[in-house]
């Protein structure tokens, strides 16, 4: 199944290319460069730099401000860009993200339910994670752009009662993907930035 997404995505190298990954890619980096060439907001870059850190990307720098980039940076960590979908008609549109690390633990608990169900609705999860129906739906609408899940039965706006079913179709580990804002996604299981167009 990975192999079909990943037969969509453009070639990391591609990305690299981009501003913001040359930026990273220099000796050193810091949140301000990747806020500035990115959508990446200045609160959501720190948290990603903080998750390359800890995987041993990054190193912090003496003035403890910028990082120095580590070897394992361009052969481990992929980057790929792709078309968004589009949004499933008769859906109510997902709010904004606010990355809090209340919203970080919520999707950790959401993405344990989806990968013991597989199969769910936005109203399974909600009950099985324990989480308020927004951040339920916020999360689902931006794996379903991002590729992790797909829609397997839609009933739209039509069918009152009845709720779109959704399956996950990339079960990438245990931690739950980081979403670094509108349409950007880095998988902390296997070290990918997932990023639309």
């Amino acid at each position: 199944m990975k192999k079909k997404i990943a037969a969509k995505l453009d070639y990391a190298d591609e990305f690299y290319r981009q501003p913001c990954w040359l930026e990273l890619w220099r000796k050193t980096c810091d949140p301000c460069r990747l806020t500035f060439w990115s959508r990446i907001d200045e609160t959501n870059a720190a948290i990603l730099i903080s998750y390359w850190e800890a995987a041993g990307f990054l190193t912090r720098a003496r003035n403890r401000t910028r990082y120095r980039v580590h070897s394992t940076y361009y052969s481990q960590l992929k980057f790929y860009t792709f078309k968004p979908r589009p949004r499933i008609p008769g859906t109510k549109k997902a709010k904004p993200i606010h990355n809090t690390l209340r919203f970080r633990t919520v999707c950790q608990r959401i993405w344990m339910s989806m990968r013991i169900l597989q199969t769910f609705s936005i109203g399974q999860l909600q009950a099985c994670s324990s989480v308020c129906n927004d951040i339920v739906r916020t999360f689902v609408t931006q794996l379903y752009q991002l590729n992790y899940v797909r829609l397997q039965v839609c009933y739209g706006s039509n069918f009152e009662g009845n709720e779109d079913i959704y399956q996950l179709i990339l079960n990438t580990g245990a931690k739950a993907p980081f979403l670094c804002g509108e349409g950007s996604l880095y998988d902390l299981s296997t070290y990918c930035i997932y990023y639309t167009d």
